[in-house]
């Protein structure tokens, strides 16, 4: 079944008594017992109840899992998992990423390894306060991930006060490249600070591997103009003419000296925008997409601004993303 049947359908067997096809909200706290220990199945809700039973199977199904347990709280989860844990399992931790981490690939560049403890996207961050960059890989799972993207690369990336590299699971392996060079570069631009700064570094990374550049501008047209634009030929040449002229400010934003150095190309497209860097990206081959995310307002951090957020999570290539230098002084 596809993701979304099984958000619908994962865990919803017909209720016995009513025959709903969906499962009620049960608030009951204990379930009558035949005998001590014989009963349908359920017998206290702190322990099992047939609403988190059926949030449980669907969560595992969308998440590819055999099994899922939900907890009340985040702290109880990993109060569980701890747990489990035994006192020779941290020196184990140690000695498998020892064995995952080959030390010796980059010759004259030391290497930390470190196992720490607590909320994974608070331990990487204060790791990272002296940080230039941080690069983390990303799941690429299908299911519950394409809603959240994944906490851990999510808070990292909407938080972090340097540039961060997600590495999708499709992208190619760049140990057989040392150093990494990428030779095509898409950075898009929307004339924002942050996005500015994403060309700055992406004018440098280019610069250094004699890359090909493509410095993109999408501009999203309205839905009335599109559809003006769709219908006559006066409508399609106004849009033209609008979107061409952000190409001017476009090509001044790139330094003269910078073109010495590697080729660049300028380049409006019109649509989504998400849409279209990935688009430009894949129809170029490109090796990194480089973009700004901005913004801290309440909806900021539930959605976590949709074109960094929905490039991130679907791209092939690795994915730069920076925000701009005010952004990250005022960060919390």
């Amino acid at each position: 079944m596809q993701f979304e049947t099984r958000a619908i359908h994962e865990g919803q067997a017909p209720d016995p008594t009513t025959g709903a096809v969906t499962t009620p909200i049960y608030q009951t706290s204990t379930f009558v017992q035949e005998a001590v220990g014989v009963h349908k199945g359920y017998d206290y809700a702190r322990v099992a109840n047939p609403t988190r039973t059926a949030l449980q199977e669907c969560l595992a199904s969308l998440e590819g899992a055999a099994h899922g347990h939900a907890f009340s709280s985040g702290l109880g989860a990993v109060t569980t998992l701890m747990h489990l844990l035994s006192p020779g399992d941290r020196e184990q931790l140690r000695q498998q990423l020892r064995a995952f981490t080959p030390t010796d690939a980059v010759k004259n560049v030391p290497v930390e390894l470190l196992v720490a403890e607590g909320d994974v996207p608070t331990e990487i961050l204060g790791e990272a306060q002296r940080a230039d960059m941080l690069v983390l890989g990303t799941h690429g799972r299908s299911g519950f991930e394409h809603l959240v993207l994944g906490s851990v690369a999510e808070k990292v990336v909407r938080k972090a006060h340097c540039p961060v590299m997600t590495i999708p699971r499709a992208a190619p392996d760049a140990t057989t490249a040392v150093p990494a060079l990428f030779h095509h570069i898409v950075a898009g631009v929307d004339f924002s600070d942050a996005s500015l700064q994403a060309l700055k570094y992406a004018l440098s990374l280019a610069e250094e591997a004699d890359a090909h550049l493509t410095v993109l501008r999408v501009v999203e047209v309205p839905r009335e103009l599109a559809e003006w634009a769709a219908e006559s030929e006066e409508g399609k040449g106004y849009v033209e003419r609008w979107t061409a002229s952000a190409l001017p400010r476009l090509h001044g934003l790139v330094p003269d000296d910078a073109r010495v150095y590697c080729h660049i190309e300028e380049r409006i497209e019109t649509g989504q925008a998400y849409r279209e860097i990935l688009r430009v990206a894949a129809e170029q081959s490109a090796g990194l997409i480089v973009i700004g995310a901005h913004g801290h307002g309440v909806l900021d951090r539930m959605f976590f601004g949709s074109t960094a957020q929905h490039v991130v999570r679907q791209a092939v290539c690795p994915v730069l993303t920076l925000r701009a230098l005010a952004e990250r002084a005022v960060s919390v």
